[in-house]
């Protein structure tokens, strides 16, 4: 593992006989041997592509794989889309929407019209293309309807409860129109 050692005479001494400027990374794996990288060195990096599984996707995938790869164009349109004037928080809301949209999707087709097999289903759920959490959820009375699981969390809030739009409508004092920070969210409790 490269780890950044700054050795300030040996660094000098480096630097010198190499001609380089700026720290460096050295690596002593053998105290007589010492690899060194200069900084200044860069490469384009890319993301690297989803890895899935070997084996081919089960009987079905063809039916939903338009759908799937449709929303796969919305989410790379959501993270390349610029967030120049927006608050922190805003520029994350449409992949939260996004992620939300693909899993309840994929919910949907297997809980409740039942237009896909479980070997599919699982095979969304072991790809990451559904979030398990979230469809565990969703199978729980009371958050049927939950937009992200952050929303749920009480580490993230103040006094330690769930997010503004966990509160239904007939229990808010007036008729504001709230929106979660988390998510965007407004209002997903009923």
């Amino acid at each position: 593992m490269l780890r950044a050692l700054y050795w300030s005479k040996l660094e000098v001494i480096l630097l010198r006989v190499l001609n380089l400027r700026g720290p460096v990374f050295c690596r002593p794996e053998i105290v007589s041997v010492i690899v060194v990288v200069p900084i200044g060195i860069t490469r384009t990096h890319t993301m690297p592509k989803v890895r899935r599984s070997t084996k081919p996707p089960p009987e079905g995938w063809d039916l939903i794989e338009p759908t799937l790869e449709e929303l796969d164009k919305k989410m790379r349109e959501a993270e390349a889309e610029p967030h120049e004037g927006k608050r922190k928080v805003e520029a994350l809301w449409p992949i939260f929407k996004l992620h939300h949209q693909k899993s309840r999707f994929i919910y949907d087709l297997y809980y409740k019209r039942q237009a896909i097999s479980k070997d599919l289903f699982d095979y969304c759920i072991k790809e990451k293309i559904a979030d398990q959490n979230l469809v565990a959820k969703w199978k729980k009375s009371g958050f049927e309807n939950l937009c992200c699981l952050r929303c749920i969390q009480t580490r993230d809030t103040n006094f330690g409860t769930n997010c503004i739009c966990r509160v239904p409508k007939t229990k808010m004092q007036d008729e504001r129109v709230i929106q979660c920070i988390h998510c965007g969210c407004k209002g997903c409790s009923g």
